[in-house]
């Protein structure tokens, strides 16, 4: 038996995230906006660099809408003031789409009446 051994190196593919965003948190901007911020996926369940992130939301019987942003924070806007808004968000890798998150629920904030 030799004391001598060659190093060896191995490279896994990458995947889709195995679990979620972490932390996923909404705050009232104004009116018509909710902020969304969160915190990526734990790191070995990344499955490869995150390129990004889908942000899906919908008021109460209504469908869904989702967008996509490269940061871990994002301004929804165009909301209807004083609703109820549902939103989930999902980690990328280059390999396609992770789940959503469990759903955060914010009421959009309360505008001022008109004349």
């Amino acid at each position: 038996i030799s004391n001598n051994s060659n190093e060896a190196s191995v490279r896994t593919w990458t995947d889709v995230p195995s679990s979620p965003p972490r932390n996923v948190m909404l705050t009232s901007v104004n009116p018509a906006s909710l902020g969304v911020s969160w915190q990526l996926p734990i790191e070995i369940d990344r499955n490869g660099p995150v390129t990004g992130h889908v942000i899906r939301y919908n008021r109460t019987g209504s469908s869904n809408i989702e967008t996509t942003t490269s940061g871990t924070t994002h301004i929804i806007s165009g909301l209807v003031a004083f609703v109820e808004y549902s939103v989930e968000v999902a980690a990328m890798t280059v390999n396609g789409t992770g789940p959503f998150s469990n759903s955060v629920v914010e009421v959009s904030g309360q505008d001022v009446p008109s004349a």
